[in-house]
């Protein structure tokens, strides 16, 4: 069956999670309609290979369980694990702070940078990884009952539902980064040629914009791709 199909048999809970993709781009577009195309093109160029891939493999699993992982990793997955790492980031330069101030005291203003940065992004992404091999243990337990432990299918059905997951982890990364960089291009940033009012996004900085969310696109989900694989 081809994946119009199959789109009949997803269930009420993998439809709303799609709904609620179509209910942020709608979001993101009022705000500014170039982080929207943004996002769209960021969810299309990954969601649609993922929906193609299982097109050719369509014995390992059903679509519904490939689209839900995709969703549990762009949207609770990806808000608990970056909440809770930025949060546990900011904790980690708090506590190793009597640590960075030995730096500060003795003038050594960029070793201290250094160290600092090293702090927050080491427990930013120690954080993340424990947070993201849990989600993938817990879903392996939740699905097991379908599959032969053990068997082929099922380690080609758990390594299709972890790649899923980890495209929408990082897909949702994406998106953040790209409108942490739209919010900074409503001033005046290197990618504006010529003047432009205050909160306008003008045509060279959509075109930067573009650029910048494909940059993170290529550095990121190989990255997540690779350590769903090691996980």
């Amino acid at each position: 069956a081809g994946i119009a199909a199959c789109l009949k048999t997803l269930k009420p809970w993998t439809l709303a999670a799609l709904a609620g993709i179509a209910a942020c781009l709608i979001a993101l577009w009022t705000w500014h309609w170039q982080i929207m195309f943004s996002a769209a093109l960021l969810i299309a160029l990954t969601m649609g290979p993922l929906c193609r891939w299982w097109t050719r493999h369509q014995e390992a699993c059903p679509l519904d369980h490939v689209l839900a992982s995709y969703t549990a990793g762009l949207f609770p997955l990806a808000i608990v694990v970056m909440t809770t790492a930025l949060l546990g980031s900011m904790l980690a330069v708090l506590i190793t702070t009597p640590i960075t101030m030995l730096f500060w005291t003795a003038k050594l203003w960029r070793a201290g940078q250094v160290l600092e940065s090293a702090i927050r992004w080491t427990a930013f992404c120690f954080i993340e990884e424990i947070w993201l091999v849990a989600a993938l243990r817990v879903a392996r337990r939740r699905r097991k009952h379908r599959f032969v432990e053990g068997s082929a299918r099922a380690q080609r059905a758990f390594a299709l539902y972890a790649t899923a997951s980890a495209i929408g982890y990082a897909t949702a990364q994406c998106v953040v980064l790209a409108c942490v960089v739209a919010g900074a291009m409503e001033g005046h940033t290197v990618f504006e040629h010529g003047r432009a009012p205050e909160g306008t996004v003008t045509a060279s900085e959509t075109g930067g914009l573009l650029l910048l969310s494909l940059c993170f696109a290529w550095f990121l989900l190989p990255l997540r791709l690779l350590a769903a694989h090691l996980h």
